[in-house]
């Protein structure tokens, strides 16, 4: 789960993106197709994240969210400190921008970075 392997063209740039509801990811472009199996068989890998200092963004998507490579600042003075992870969402997989809670293919989704200390 590296980000580094992130084509980076996400809402909230480069990371390891996870949703809360598995099914999220499922049929869409996010989904592993096993090869052998004309797109039909798919695999989920179901992970638990030690989120640390969350950033919720709730269901902003701007220029800013997708740039990031890091996750914003959450304490300016030395040394300067990150958020672990952000939050956000509800977000749909196949409808650019934000969802709306209790659809059925909407879910809360974490984005994990890996960045130098």
């Amino acid at each position: 789960l590296a980000p580094r392997h992130s084509k980076g063209k996400g809402f909230y740039g480069r990371a390891t993106y996870l949703s809360e509801d598995p099914a999220y990811g499922l049929g869409g472009t996010y989904a592993y197709r096993v090869p052998g199996h004309d797109g039909r068989r798919q695999q989920l890998l179901v992970v638990r994240l030690a989120a640390g200092a969350v950033k919720d963004y709730a269901g902003a998507v701007n220029t800013e969210t997708k740039s990031l490579s890091m996750p914003p600042i959450r304490l300016e003075r030395p040394p300067v400190v990150r958020y672990d992870t952000i939050k956000a969402g509800p977000h749909r997989p196949f409808v650019s921008g934000p969802g709306t809670a209790g659809e059925s293919d909407a879910s809360t989704i974490y984005c994990a970075y890996e960045y130098d200390l």
